[in-house]
């Protein structure tokens, strides 16, 4: 693992040129005022002062830590990391964490089931709850599943929305954790049969798992990306809709 940097001019920008790197995927703020950056298989700690202070890189045969999504500071001081991959031999996507103490070691690396995710944040009580993508074994149709996981890699609790439904499939895209240390999450719904009624979704869980509503947002066909909480306790989304007849135009969105 080799590395270097180049300032700008500007008060706050590095880039940072990594061989054999890949391109960022997340960027957090850390609680010693300085970054955690996530590009690929690598993590790299900056300082407040946009120094780096580690990197590392990891190679493994695990198929659910070959494409990290994000990464979030736990409340030990380390860091643990949301990450997918496809198992070719099993035909599917799986999902795993990978927790990190805080001067860069890995201290373990678990799969958390079957499907992609999207991200994962940290508990009041220090869990990692991960969004993933849940095929039904019978219907094959997607759905959304948070899991709970304690800084041991155990499983704490599963909440899956729905899945048994025939119906529709739900992609999910974003988690975020709420004021009251809930979780609200957010994708793209779709009917099935012809999955040409594409909407926004929401659902909103409290701190142990248990869904507190889903809701639909129109009019399709609008795909959702991201989530985050306003002030008075509601939400706003942000993602794209499509429109015209032929081709297709697509629009940012916010709702």
């Amino acid at each position: 693992l080799r590395y270097g940097s180049c300032r700008s001019n500007g008060p706050f920008a590095i880039r940072l040129l990594i061989e054999g790197g890949d391109a960022a995927t997340d960027v957090q703020h850390t609680s010693d005022g300085g970054y955690i950056l996530l590009g690929g298989r690598m993590l790299i700690k900056l300082s407040q002062d946009i120094v780096v202070e580690w990197a590392i890189q990891w190679d493994s045969d695990d198929y659910f830590t070959t494409s990290p999504q994000s990464v979030r500071e736990t409340l030990d001081g380390g860091f643990v990391i949301a990450s997918q991959g496809y198992n070719g031999i099993q035909g599917r996507y799986e999902s795993g964490l990978i927790k990190i103490s805080s001067a860069g070691n890995i201290l373990w690396a678990g799969k958390i089931g079957v499907g992609s995710t999207c991200g994962a944040e940290i508990s009041d009580s220090g869990d990692s709850v991960i969004h993933t993508l849940y095929t039904h074994p019978l219907t094959h149709h997607d759905s959304s599943a948070l899991r709970a996981i304690d800084q041991n890699g155990m499983g704490v609790w599963s909440s899956f929305a729905d899945w048994e439904t025939s119906d529709f499939c739900r992609e999910p895209e974003d988690i975020i954790k709420c004021y009251d240390g809930g979780f609200a999450i957010v994708g793209t719904y779709s009917a099935n049969p012809p999955y040409d009624t594409d909407d926004q979704w929401i659902e909103r869980y409290d701190n142990t798992g248990q869904m507190i509503f889903g809701v639909r947002h129109g009019p399709h066909p609008d795909f959702a990306h991201a989530i985050s909480q306003t002030p008075d306790n509601g939400f706003v989304t942000a993602g794209h809709t499509v429109s015209g007849t032929g081709p297709y135009v697509d629009r940012p969105l916010i709702q």
